[in-house]
């Protein structure tokens, strides 16, 4: 790990033992150490919510707690938090109990060293950002069997149903009612391709296979080239580009980006833009150059994003409740966030219900 200013909670109510840890820690040049100290566990749990911690030192034998017990109550109050036992060397079978329910290492009283103590919480620390992270992938996974299966069901329906009334009535139906069941097979097709395309991008990002790979690109004619390609396909809505730099109109301006990425980032927040938009209505897109950033606005006048919905809105799978019927995988805006982390970007949103949404892109460049 690079250096960095740790937060170490201690439970420790032996005054020599709080003495020893403190001087090893600060002995050590590898971090800066913030050392909060507690003789009771349960002054410890009550006072977590008040202090900055990343790792905890905690022994087993307290005057409010001793044994196993110490480390599950400690879990059970902070689970996402890495707990590192303190033991004495008759206590080894306990320490390895506790392992078993939760903490992420332990160490033996007198035998530790300041550079084993550092390492130890390092890797407590790191063992518990790895855990973190496949539970969160565990959960996704789990959302996605759950989603995915409803996603595909539907189009599934359809296509069997439409196919099923052509095998069995076409020689005496109509050749217009034909192609309404034609176009409705195409359409599930098309959303079943779209699903399945956001899902590989999806899982790119996850196992971090998808790389930035920069290249020197006119982003005014990247975008307004892009705008061309969506109005090609659109009937019902306007687009409206405009690109400017000191509220001068900007006509080219070469910068070193992922255009894969951004094509990713600008097709998804534009094709949202259009589909919750009412027919008739203008798109505007933005492209701001100031402080060495590209600033990406898509702006709509359609229904806008609750406030409650906003808070989870790049997360996978996550739609907001006023869509209705309106298709959706609910995956765009996630594969957004990511594409703009991969740049070292930002993005934010600004939504009314019922008067519109802007999605606003900061892209840091290079030339």
């Amino acid at each position: 790990m690079e250096s960095e200013i740790l937060a170490v909670l201690l439970v420790e109510d032996n005054p020599a033992d709080v003495a020893i840890l403190t001087e090893l820690l600060q002995d050590s040049d590898a971090n800066s150490w913030q050392i909060t100290h507690f003789k009771r566990l349960q002054l410890a749990i009550t006072q977590l919510q008040h202090i900055d911690c990343d790792v905890i030192l905690l022994d087993l034998s307290l005057p409010d707690s001793q044994g196993l017990d110490t480390v599950i109550q400690m879990q059970a109050a902070v689970p996402h938090l890495p707990i590192v036992v303190l033991t004495g060397l008759q206590d080894k079978k306990l320490a390895l109990e506790a392992l078993a329910v939760g903490a992420q290492d332990y160490l033996v009283k007198g035998q530790i060293s300041s550079q084993l103590l550092v390492k130890t919480v390092e890797y407590a620390i790191k063992r518990m950002q790895i855990l973190r992270k496949e539970q969160e992938l565990s959960q996704m996974r789990a959302r996605f069997i759950s989603t995915a299966s409803h996603e595909f069901r539907t189009p599934l329906t359809i296509i069997a149903s439409s196919t099923e009334y052509l095998a069995a009535y076409s020689y005496r139906v109509s050749q217009e009612k034909q192609q309404q069941h034609l176009e409705r097979i195409d359409k599930a097709i098309k959303h079943m391709t779209q699903l399945l395309d956001d899902v590989l991008m999806l899982n790119l990002t996850d196992i971090e296979q998808l790389e930035l790979n920069l290249e020197i690109v006119d982003i005014v004619k990247f975008c307004h080239d892009l705008v061309e390609d969506l109005e090609a396909s659109i009937y019902e809505h306007r687009i409206v580009f405009v690109a400017r730099q000191n509220n001068q109109k900007l006509t080219t301006f070469p910068v070193k980006i992922d255009q894969k990425l951004i094509r990713q980032i600008l097709t998804n927040l534009i094709k949202n833009a259009l589909k919750y938009s009412p027919q008739d209505s203008m798109i505007n897109f933005y492209l701001t150059v100031i402080d060495r950033e590209i600033i990406l606005q898509i702006q709509d006048h359609g229904v806008g994003i609750p406030q409650e919905d906003q808070i989870n809105l790049f997360q996978p799978f996550q739609r907001a409740r006023n869509v209705g019927s309106i298709a959706g995988t609910g995956l765009g805006l996630s594969i957004v966030k990511r594409c703009v982390d991969l740049h070292k970007g930002k993005i934010t949103v600004n939504s009314k219900v019922g008067e519109g949404t802007t999605f606003t892109v900061n892209i840091p460049y290079s030339d």
